[in-house]
Order: C-alpha cells, then structure tokens, then sequence
C-alpha cells in the first residue's frame, strides 16, 4: 500500500521515506488534474488506515510478546487485502489518467 501511494507521489516529487505517505498525496494533489482528486484522497485515507499495520505485520508486538502471527487472523489479513487491492485500483487509474 504504501508503494503504491509513493507511485502516485513520485509523478510530482520525491517521494519521503515514510511509512504513511498519505499527507504527502494530499500535499501534491493539486499538482494532478483535479478530476484525480477524490481518488488520492481515497488512496491517502487508506495508506493512513494500514500504515500503523507496517511495524505489527513485521515484528508483531515484542513488549507484549506477541508475534505478527499471534496479533492477525485470517479476517484481518483479508480486510487489508481488499484495502491493499483498492489502493492498487486507484493508484492504476490515477496514473493511467482513468476516471
């Protein structure tokens, strides 16, 4: 997900090392035609929502002693999923200039 937010980003600048690029597709929105809106904003709404999962999905949560496969089930995994497939929809559309 956050690869491909930087995608969109990377049309206008260079992209950041973070995590949750999200404010930085709403920073460029206005360098991209303005009918491509709605569809970064969604982008950036769920880059925002799945960037916390980024550390969890890789390390789990130690403090607790937790590992990533303790912290998501099946429900989980399947929710990002579909998140991570409309982010890759929008992120196509946005650069192929589809509505």
């Amino acid at each position: 997900m956050e690869n491909t937010a930087k995608a969109v980003i990377a049309v206008a600048r260079i992209p950041s090392w973070s995590h949750d690029p999200s404010s930085e597709l709403l920073e460029i929105m206005d360098k991209l035609p303005k009918n491509k809106w709605k569809m970064i904003e969604e982008l950036a709404k769920l880059v925002h929502e799945l960037a916390p999962e980024h550390g969890l999905t890789t390390y789990g949560k130690p403090s607790e002693g937790l590992t990533p496969w303790e912290i998501y089930d099946e429900r989980k995994a399947l929710e990002a999923l579909k998140k991570s497939r409309k982010a890759l929809q929008l992120t196509r559309k946005i650069l192929r200039g589809e509505n």
